[in-house]
């Protein structure tokens, strides 16, 4: 699957599209009901159950669509996921779940926002606003936020011509980690704009029956397992020509079971014996247990999508199922501010012609039109190339104020396009968009999903 980024501005991406969801649902729920696949020893069906009983309160026979993320504040092209998840649910009349990925490592303790002290493209920069300390291998579950919690975000609507949304959320920013205090203020705005999902962060989850039915499983069975895995994850990297040990994830080694080992300093990678309260999974087995174990419809974003044609084989070849289909969700929607007049084919086009006037200068007014005729058409090679030169060496100095000028111009594009790659980036954090942008764009989302 050839999944991209949306390229322009409110662009919203859904593979495949939102009106063939209920038919590929109800496909994936005919599919997953009559399996006779057995998981230590459970009925996949009867393990179904189990899961939305424990995870859920009740069995829930309705159709439960299912996304994730990990609890970083992240852009509104992660967050829209939601948003979609929530309007298919209400579509096809089931109930969405957000999995809070609270596992994963922290890649990043700050948030990039754009700024400047004047209005010069030189003076657009990345200002990084710390929210916790650097995380040295710290999972989400664990990290401790920094007082007062992203308190300077306020300080940068001086240049934005706008207050962001993050300067009200603060106040519903509550809990004792960095993740609990950017989850509460994201469900409370979902609260108030579309009613709330359910909510299971998967250290929750990694302690049920149910997943611990599928970790036995997995583990007992783990020669087998690391070998369909490892060859789906080589097929994957040689359909796609990589040459990475790591992407779309490292191979299992001998001994290695394919989760996470959540200690008191971090995450490792779980080897046998194992302590159950202590096990998490990895991005693939928490995909194939959402999808084939809690699921009738999983939605990705687009790294997820991506490298799910692993979870695919994975499915197909150890399981023998055919793979639940799973949606793609995805959008762009940029910060609203001011940017400049200069775009990146103004860049390219002034770099042709600055090269065109160094190079043929007799394109440009210089009275040589006739003599670079005759040495272009006489015999190629080394000497035509030495007098293509000198003759562009002499013509020059009669276009030297215009190459000065298409110079001049070229840096100031340069520039000018630099400043607006910073201020129209997409992945800026949802708390710095104003309120009502948001609530406009993540809701027409949803109606989009819903129909």
């Amino acid at each position: 699957m050839r999944l991209r980024p949306p390229a322009n501005d409110r662009e919203l991406l859904a593979v495949p599209d939102f009106d063939a969801i209920p038919s590929l649902l109800a496909r994936n729920r005919e599919l997953l009901d009559s399996s006779t696949v057995t998981v230590d020893g459970v009925p996949l069906t009867a393990l179904r159950r189990m899961a939305r009983q424990e995870l859920l309160g009740h069995d829930h026979p309705a159709p439960l669509v299912v996304t994730g993320h990990q609890p970083e504040p992240f852009h509104p092209g992660v967050w829209v996921k939601n948003f979609a998840a929530n309007g298919l649910a209400a579509r096809l009349g089931g109930s969405a779940v957000n999995l809070v990925v609270d596992n994963d490592t922290v890649k990043s303790t700050a948030l990039a926002v754009p700024t400047w002290d004047r209005w010069e493209p030189e003076a657009i920069r990345i200002a990084n606003v710390p929210f916790a300390p650097a995380p040295a291998g710290q999972t989400w579950e664990t990290l401790r936020p920094i007082e007062p919690f992203l308190g300077e975000i306020g300080s940068f609507a001086k240049w934005f011509g706008y207050e962001p949304i993050g300067v009200e959320a603060a106040s519903a920013m509550v809990g004792d980690t960095a993740a609990e205090r950017f989850d509460a203020a994201r469900r409370a705005y979902e609260a108030r704009w579309i009613g709330a999902n359910h909510e299971i962060a998967v250290s929750r989850l990694s302690r049920s029956a149910a997943f611990r039915h599928f970790a036995n499983h997995l583990v007992r069975d783990r020669e087998r397992f690391r070998a369909v895995h490892n060859a789906a994850v080589r097929e994957y990297r040689q359909v796609n020509g990589l040459r990475s040990r790591t992407h779309p994830v490292p191979e299992l080694a001998d001994g290695e079971i394919p989760f996470w080992h959540a200690g008191d300093r971090g995450r490792e990678r779980a080897t046998v014996p194992f302590d159950p309260e202590r096990i998490r999974p990895r991005a693939l087995t928490l995909t194939l247990f959402a999808r084939i174990v809690f699921a009738d419809l999983f939605v990705h974003g687009i790294g997820g999508g991506k490298y799910d044609a692993v979870t695919d084989t994975i499915i197909r070849d150890y399981f023998g199922l055919e793979p639940p289909t799973f949606q793609v969700v995805s959008a762009t929607l940029r910060l609203p501010l001011p940017g400049f007049a200069a775009t990146d084919d103004d860049v390219t086009r002034l770099r042709r012609l600055v090269r065109d006037l160094h190079w043929n200068p007799q394109r440009h007014g210089a009275d040589g039109d006739a003599e670079h005729r005759r040495i272009a058409n006489g015999p190629p090679g080394k000497e035509q190339y030495r007098t293509f030169r000198a003759l562009g060496d002499r013509l020059r100095p009669s276009v030297a104020e215009r190459l000065a000028l298409a110079e001049r111009d070229l840096r100031r594009a340069e520039a000018e396009a630099g400043a607006n790659a910073i201020l129209r980036r997409r992945d800026y954090s949802w708390l710095l968009y104003p309120a009502e942008m948001l609530r406009e764009f993540l809701t027409d989302a949803r109606r989009r999903a819903r129909g």
